[in-house]
């Protein structure tokens, strides 16, 4: 029965399947010589070139690596998913491609970026401690972290030492002048000597301690950071460092170096070129230190029975920064999806179990590593094969150096390839045979026509698997977007800022302001994909607080709705159902006051299609009235929620559903004044105020409320976090949905989601967003430093968040559901030359594709911006990267 078992699950492979019926028997004979598990070391380097290692043929001496390869098997066709090191390492511990990963860890990490690896995406340490297995990593993360270095534990590392970035300075461990980065099991910790060096000394430590006489096995990851360059604080060089490149990062001078102890130089100071010699005794250095972990396995008598795997996470630069690293004659380097950035020296070796000096030239992936090790170790039936995108390669590693062929696919910014076989398609139109032309000289593709179309189709089939129910997820840039209004900001206090209308034609209806201060309607065609504008009012304000709201009444007129900033309020009607092209005269609306500003309207069904209109009024109370004429006439103002002092301004966001009910959230203040800001809820319905849980405050004619009679969604006065509000949605039960930002510090801000769950508010981090969104000149103060990228709720489903968030130093827009009990994310904008912010999602009728519209550009403050609006539309004519 349990062999049935073991082939029920198995079938849920796709790709997978056949190779893993082909090697099982393989893999339970080995199994059955050594009932004892294997212990396991994999030695991750960085950024080793393909023709450095001896054992490749290289000029630099490695006798201890080449001591691996020669006790067991090495690899001549071995590669990564990413030529760079964050998803190079997430498919190494996942065995899935990085395009699944849950907060788009798809490129290297920099200090400022907010993803990481979701404790949801189990990794082969947690696998194996759950075997029984004592885990370890020493050296680089470089994945991210949600809370700190104990984020590690949950992966499935009882113990860290290293650093948690891309790179440190080899002597000082940090990353240049921007603090320091190393830390022992949870602890910052200073302590004297060379990273590499360090780094094995704990390895071999924890060898020692897990050695001879223990009955449990063990896990070590040694991420060294050799032989990447290192980053150093121009203002304290250490000697015998030697400079790739200087630059400037967050306002930060700091150097790219290569270092290395001196005893090192010395054994290189044949090397001519000052840059190689450099490199080469890192490289010198890093073999000693693993001939220091091969001889501490010997000396606790366990080198028999452990797997010790050697793997560089991508090609070396053999171009840029003076092309220290060799490639072997590979074309291209680190960054690229040619072979030599891709292609990577790789070894294993296990005395008990694989017999020595073999070499094998089928093609495997960093992706396989962690269904070889399931099979090897037992934890198969614990991973769902259908998530993982690797295969177990047992077979070539215990048998005939052969096993099924699959496709191996590539996408890193904007380069994409896909090597089936002997062949392999670039950027989809390039065609390699790899057999006879691993240097990828010669371009095949007009004589082989049909090869390319086979592998431009398998490469789409691939894909499919990472946008399956997800359609917008395509991973372009910003500008390969369609531009709506090429002059355009918008706040996000006054919506709706965009509306769906079906009447004669189908469009999309958004507002905005320009740079000269003018309030702009436009209107965007779902079928033909036209654009048309109409200015409302020339020269208000250079100020995007003045965007419209847009509200559609039953016979399809529209109604835009607009303030100054501390000014008038304005509304404008249109003269014919669904058409900006002409509208009646603007009226200045006599809600008193003299500081208006934003504007919130919508119509209650339930109430004979009364309109309300919100907006924040004199002496910044938030203040509505309402009208029973489609706008004609208004009520009286009156005050909803009372401010407490001239410098209080509570922040209002509104939501309805457009019969009976109307959700508020809002704040206590101004997030730069109340230190400890709260979000708070509240709803109406048929002339009364209520609590979330449905309990009574109060009644119409009892206004104006006090926020100390409302319930809390989140309570910034406990917590000493302040807070923001963003958007708030009625779910499919009919309960609210609230997102909104928390504060740790002004360059920290946090997306949070809350749900009432019919009891009570259930609330969770969804990702960090990065710092403050404007932008302004090195030195030059921020004047709104808790402005974030945006997040807004699909109001069609509130399960859909859309939000922007920095990665590598550019905000991008990122697409997040919640399915069951785990977010699963995309980024809709990748690679950007420009910030892509303040996202907005149009509420669209049941099965209707989701439209988003966001702002492009440069955003200093809401009185300067030099920004644009686009759709999640790819630009007309436009090509596809694959077509």
């Amino acid at each position: 029965m349990q062999g049935k078992k073991k082939w029920k699950h198995w079938m849920r492979g796709c790709m997978a399947i056949t190779a893993m019926l082909a090697i099982m028997p393989m893999a339970m004979e080995v199994q059955a010589q050594h009932t004892a598990k294997p212990n396991i070391v994999i030695i991750y380097v960085d950024d080793l070139g393909y023709g450095d290692l001896g054992c490749y043929g290289g000029d630099i001496p490695t006798p201890n690596i080449d001591r691996i390869a020669k006790q067991g098997i090495r690899f001549t066709d071995f590669y990564v998913s990413a030529p760079a090191c964050t998803p190079s390492r997430y498919s190494m511990l996942t065995g899935r491609y990085p395009q699944r990963s849950m907060h788009g860890l798809t490129r290297a990490l920099m200090p400022v970026d907010t993803q990481y690896l979701d404790t949801a995406e189990k990794t082969l340490a947690y696998y194996l401690q759950a075997q029984g297995y004592h885990t370890a990593l020493f050296g680089k993360w470089h994945l991210g972290v949600n809370d700190s270095t104990q984020t590690l534990k949950a992966h499935g590392f009882e113990e860290f030492v290293g650093f948690l970035g891309g790179c440190v300075d080899y002597f000082t461990h940090g990353y240049g002048p921007m603090g320091h980065d190393w830390s022992v099991n949870g602890e910052q910790r200073r302590e004297e000597g060379y990273a590499t060096d360090l780094i094995t000394d704990y390895a071999v430590r924890f060898i020692a301690n897990r050695g001879r006489g223990e009955s449990q096995p063990f896990m070590a990851l040694l991420a060294y950071n050799a032989p990447h360059y290192g980053k150093t604080d121009p203002s304290h060089i250490v000697p015998h460092t030697i400079a790739l490149s200087h630059g400037k990062y967050q306002g930060y001078n700091v150097i790219n170096s290569l270092q290395a102890p001196q005893s090192y130089v010395q054994k290189a100071a044949a090397i001519e070129d000052p840059y190689r010699r450099a490199y080469a005794a890192m490289v010198m250095n890093l073999d000693d230190n693993i001939g220091r972990v091969l001889e501490g396995l010997e000396k606790q008598g366990v080198l028999q029975n452990t797997m010790v795997w050697f793997i560089s996470d991508n090609g070396g630069y053999s171009e840029s920064f003076f092309g220290h690293a060799d490639n072997g004659g590979l074309r291209g380097e680190k960054g690229t999806i040619w072979e030599g950035g891709i292609r990577v020296p790789a070894m294993v070796m296990w005395n008990d179990g694989i017999s020595g000096d073999k070499v094998v030239d089928v093609p495997v992936c960093n992706i396989d590593l962690l269904p070889t090790l399931a099979n090897l170790t037992g934890f198969q039936e614990h991973i769902e094969f259908n998530r993982i995108d690797g295969i177990a390669i047992s077979d070539v590693l215990f048998g005939s150096l052969e096993m099924p062929e699959r496709p191996l696919y590539w996408r890193y910014r904007k380069q994409t390839a896909l090597r089936q076989g002997d062949w392999k398609l670039v950027n989809g139109k390039e065609l390699y045979n790899l057999r006879s032309d691993r240097a990828e000289a010669s371009d095949l593709a007009t004589v082989y026509p049909e090869k390319v179309s086979e592998l431009r189709a398998r490469f789409k089939q691939i894909e499919g698997r990472f946008t399956q129910g997800s359609t917008e997820c395509d991973r372009r840039s910003a500008e390969d977007y369609e531009v709506v209004a090429g002059d355009a900001a918008w706040c996000w206090f006054s919506d709706p800022r965009a509306i769906y209308h079906k009447g004669s034609r189908e469009q999309i209806f958004y507002g905005y302001v320009n740079s000269k201060g003018d309030v702009v309607i436009g209107a965007r065609d779902l079928s033909t994909k036209t654009v048309e504008t109409f200015v409302l009012h020339e020269r208000l304000q250079v100020d995007d607080h003045n965007v419209p709201a847009i509200l559609a009444l039953s016979d399809g007129h529209l109604l835009a709705f607009y303030t100054e900033h501390n000014g008038r309020f304005f509304m404008r009607k249109s003269k014919r159902p669904g058409d900006i092209s002409a509208w009646h005269e603007e009226r200045v609306i006599p809600f008193g006051g003299s500081r208006i500003t934003y504007a919130h309207p919508v119509m209650l069904s339930g109430e004979g299609n009364r309109i309300y209109v919100f907006w924040r009024g004199s002496d910044w109370q938030q203040t509505f009235a309402f009208s029973d004429d489609d706008g004609d006439t208004w009520s009286r103002p009156q005050v909803l929620l009372a401010s407490e002092g001239t410098r209080n301004r509570p922040y209002l966001k509104v939501s309805s559903d457009g019969h009976n009910r109307i959700d508020f959230i809002f704040t206590d203040g101004h997030p730069g004044v109340e230190p400890t800001n709260s979000v708070y809820h509240m709803y109406y319905e048929q002339g009364a105020f209520y609590q979330t849980d449905g309990s009574r405050i109060s009644d119409v004619a009892q206004l104006p409320l006090s926020r100390k009679a409302i319930g809390k969604v989140y309570d910034g006065r406990a917590s000493g976090v302040r807070s923001w509000i963003a958007d708030v949605a009625l779910n499919s039960q009919g309960n609210p949905v609230v997102c909104y930002m928390r504060y740790p510090k002004d360059t920290d801000h946090r997306y949070h989601y809350a749900w009432w769950d019919g009891k009570q508010w259930v609330d969770e981090e969804i990702c960090r967003a990065g710092g403050w969104m404007p932008r302004v000149a090195p030195n030059e103060r921020v004047k709104e430093p808790h402005y974030s990228g945006g997040i807004v709720l699909d109001h069609s489903d509130a399960n859909h968040v859309y939000l922007s968030r920095e990665v590598g130093g550019c905000f991008e827009i990122a697409h997040y559901t919640r399915q069951d009990t785990e977010w699963h994310s995309c980024l809709l904008t990748e690679g950007s030359l420009t910030d892509s912010v303040r996202p907005y999602a149009v509420k669209m009728p049941t099965g209707q594709p989701p439209v988003v519209l966001w702002m492009t550009g440069h955003y200093s403050h809401y009185t300067e911006f030099d920004t644009e609006l686009r759709i999640n539309a790819v630009k007309v004519n436009k090509k596809r990267e694959q077509e």
